[in-house]
């Protein structure tokens, strides 16, 4: 085998330190891919193999590789993150022209499913979630975030911890999820992400270490403590939402100060549905096709008015969180569930129905006039056109 060059060893070097990414490695105006990694761009892209070692006499011998313009890159890239792919930018950290030697390259930046925040890899109007998952002999915890919004919710689970967490899982649909091992270990869990969900699973390794992940909170969100996020009694949540907080700075690589809250999820006081339930309520997708159109979801975008917090993207999440209902008045729990609305919204609707009922009283007594008034006229008329006969 001939030797390396530097340029190559350089690229080794860096492909070694991220094995399950295709490493898109800058060469002045193209994004270069090498061996295995260009092997299956050009299979999944359509790309055309090509290689620079044509003095090689065995074919065996030669590296392959393809690339494309770095310009138009970003959709050479989206199609590969739809299916399920992770893909690492290798940029030029220094300019060519003035670099003494081999050019400085590193990595900048790691797009995954989970990790999207360009328009055009994201679907519109809906979240882009991706998940932590924890789970111990004890408890468990989850935690989700959209980095695209910044919005970020953890929740804990002393009992029952694998049915909890699959509930949430089916309520967020992460594309991609952070695992701890015990979770990555548990068939129910893998095989709900992998199979029904088609989310990429991640392996979490010592990210859900509760002392460090209790740190990345607490610096994340500004406070001395998790007490102050109301985490003190939810160690599972805080390894969820520390390991979710790692994989983004390790994959970002940038400052994450738009993740500014956490909501605590998974209060006794709510109900919480399945995923066999909330697919039948069709909150998010219609059963026949899987598409948006004819669900709570598809109306909920039809409507004038944006919901508070979020406005198309709030109005998904309404409907994801339509089973969040007080679990004691289960008098309302159906008409508010498919409203997706809360009880303290209940007196407003009441009114507003009211009124609607009364204007349509309104509108039909003033229909049963005139067509009484029309009546008459034509009695009338009929009146005069025979005493006129006689």
């Amino acid at each position: 085998m001939a030797e390396l060059t530097p340029m190559k060893r350089q690229y080794y070097e860096i492909k070694q330190r991220n094995p399950d990414c295709l490493l898109f490695f800058r060469l002045g105006d193209f994004y270069e891919m090498f061996d295995d990694d260009a092997r299956l761009a050009a299979r999944e892209l359509d790309l055309t193999l090509t290689t620079r070692d044509r003095n090689v006499e065995d074919p065996a011998e030669r590296t392959p590789m393809c690339g494309v313009p770095y310009h138009s890159a970003e959709a050479y890239i989206g199609r590969l993150i739809a299916k399920g792919y992770k893909v690492a930018i290798c940029e030029q950290m220094e300019d060519p022209a003035l670099a003494k030697g081999l050019v400085e390259r590193d990595i900048i930046r790691i797009i995954t499913p989970g990790t999207v925040t360009e328009s055009s890899m994201l679907e519109e109007n809906k979240s882009n979630y991706l998940g932590a998952v924890y789970l111990s002999a004890q408890s468990g915890g989850t935690a989700f975030c959209d980095l695209s919004t910044g919005e970020f919710c953890a929740a804990s689970y002393p009992a029952d911890a694998v049915s909890h967490i699959l509930n949430e899982l089916g309520r967020f649909a992460p594309r991609e999820a952070v695992c701890a091992d015990a979770a990555a270990e548990n068939d129910d869990i893998r095989t709900f992400l992998t199979k029904r969900l088609g989310s990429l699973v991640e392996a979490g390794g010592d990210r859900f270490e509760y002392m460090a992940a209790a740190a990345r909170v607490c610096e994340q969100f500004d406070v001395q403590s998790t007490d102050e996020l109301g985490l003190g009694e939810a160690p599972a949540a805080v390894c969820a939402a520390g390991a979710l907080l790692a994989y983004l700075h390790e994959t970002q690589k940038c400052d994450l100060g738009h993740i500014r809250r956490l909501e605590l999820l998974g209060d006794d006081h709510y109900m919480e549905l399945d995923y066999t339930t909330r697919r039948n309520l069709e909150l998010t997708e219609n059963l026949r096709s899987g598409e948006k159109r004819g669900s709570l979801l598809w109306v909920l975008d039809k409507t004038k008015t944006p919901r508070r917090g979020g406005g198309a993207g709030g109005r998904e999440r309404a409907a994801q969180r339509a089973d969040l209902l007080p679990a004691g008045d289960r008098r309302y729990a159906a008409p508010c569930l498919a409203c997706g609305v809360r009880l303290g919204q209940r007196a407003r609707l009441a009114r507003a129905g009211a009124l609607l009922r009364a204007a349509a009283a309104a509108d039909g007594a003033a229909a049963e006039r005139a067509q009484c008034g029309a009546a008459r006229h034509r009695a009338d008329g009929h009146a005069r056109r025979s005493l006129r006969a006689h």
